[in-house]
């Protein structure tokens, strides 16, 4: 159970919201802490993976992990360098 934080308050109060929509359009099937890493991608375009961590309450190799799947399936894309660029939804 991952701890109460500031990912699950936005998730909580973001339920169908763009990151469900966009999921549902696409028709793809995605994991929790890959629907709540698009939700904070979509409120926070600069969110840093450590802060993505923190927000979700799991460790950042596994947002790496769950960066490198949504990027594989087109979903999302980093835009710019690792310091000063921006996460993009690819729709």
């Amino acid at each position: 159970q991952p701890k109460e934080g500031l990912g699950e308050k936005l998730v909580e109060k973001d339920n169908g919201t763009e990151a469900e929509r966009l999921v549902e359009r696409l028709g793809v099937r995605l994991g929790e802490n890959q629907k709540r890493i698009l939700v904070l991608v979509i409120k926070d375009r600069v969110v840093t993976i450590p802060q993505m961590a923190e927000a979700i309450g799991i460790s950042t190799t596994a947002v790496e992990k769950n960066l490198s799947q949504l990027k594989s399936k087109g979903l999302l894309r980093r835009v710019g360098p690792a310091k000063g660029g921006h996460w993009e939804i690819a729709e």
